[in-house]
């Protein structure tokens, strides 16, 4: 449920920001920023704090995207430049609302209708446009802020780096799945 809240509440932020024509102020980035952090913290460490958790054992692309996510959050937060980003790079919790109500509609039983596979569909298109293709525009446009000299400056864009490898590694992940789960084609003719 934090995963829903947080993907509906920092992706509508983020394409609110983006539609709008005045820059986001500083306050109000670091504001969601404090709220992403607090996310990913909770993700990581409360299955470890409570030795509990009713999914699966976070799997190594699950703990580097929670490691990246605070390390690059917080990294970003320090300069303003990149403050005034941060909704391009809010709008990739879109697509986790999608994976969120697919988790939802699979507890609900709901594995086999036609719910189930209308929310795949636009969970992988929303992945793809969003974290295959703007993630990596947005990120490219970040890397030239400023000069490659600065700490801060490093670190974000190794971050990002990061951050985009991961995309790609789990667009690939989503892929296998639509594969796995397509009907078989009929072998033979007519």
């Amino acid at each position: 449920m934090c995963s829903m809240i947080n993907a509906a509440v920092v992706g509508v932020w983020g394409m609110l920001w983006l539609m709008k024509t005045t820059p986001v102020s500083a306050a109000e980035s670091r504001v969601v920023a404090a709220a992403m952090m607090g996310y990913f913290m909770e993700e990581l460490f409360w299955p470890m704090i409570t030795k509990k958790n009713e999914q699966e054992p976070p799997s190594w692309s699950d703990i580097i995207h929670h490691v990246a996510g605070i390390l690059l959050i917080s990294s970003a937060t320090l300069d303003d430049i990149y403050v005034s980003r941060f909704p391009s790079f809010a709008i990739v919790e879109i697509s986790t609302v999608w994976l969120n109500l697919g988790w939802f509609a699979m507890k609900d039983g709901r594995t086999s209708d036609d719910t189930i596979k209308t929310i795949g569909k636009i969970f992988a298109f929303s992945f793809f446009v969003i974290r295959c293709l703007w993630i990596p525009y947005a990120s490219w446009q970040s890397f030239q802020l400023k000069p490659f000299t600065s700490r801060t400056h490093q670190g974000v864009c190794l971050g990002l780096i990061v951050v985009v490898c991961l995309q790609f590694w789990w667009m690939r992940l989503v892929i296998t799945q639509i594969l796995l789960r397509a009907p078989k084609g009929k072998k033979g003719g007519g």
